[in-house]
């Protein structure tokens, strides 16, 4: 679980001012799923998936793949 307290930031680009984002609040981590595959040959493979909820919403994922010689 997150929690972010009152916090300011000052945001500028090229000289102009920009809205600071606030997710001031709570956000949990809802689900949290995952598969690693080991094949033959030195190839793996990890795929994952990320819930968020509360301020934060929304899904991330990842995918990973790697070969070892």
């Amino acid at each position: 679980m997150d929690y972010e307290f009152k916090g300011n930031a000052d945001v500028y680009s090229y000289g102009l001012a920009v809205d600071s984002p606030t997710l001031s609040g709570a956000s949990a981590m809802l689900l949290e799923a995952g598969l690693s595959i080991d094949a033959n040959r030195g190839f793996s493979v990890d795929v994952g998936l990320f819930g968020h909820l509360g301020k934060r919403q929304g899904i991330n994922g990842i995918a990973n793949l790697k070969f070892e010689f």
